[in-house]
């Protein structure tokens, strides 16, 4: 059982560090070669890491005064 484990968590890092990365990176090298692609990419990039990446920037609540009558 010990062995089976082994095998999965040894094949697991290895498709990670020699299959899976190196596909992600050229995939950012295809991508940054495309102008228009690459903003709309790297818009979307940047606002899904600020809620869900490693580094959350929106992590603290803040409370805004509006000043003026909101019927017009």
């Amino acid at each position: 059982m010990a062995l089976v484990i082994s095998i999965i968590l040894m094949a697991g890092i290895f498709v990670t560090n020699f299959v899976t990365e190196p596909m992600y990176n050229w995939f950012q090298k295809a991508l940054d070669r495309l102008p228009v692609v690459k903003f709309i990419y790297s818009s979307i990039k940047d606002l899904t890491e600020a809620f869900v990446g490693d580094e959350k920037k929106f992590n603290h609540p803040v409370l805004v005064e509006v000043e003026g009558d909101l019927k017009g």
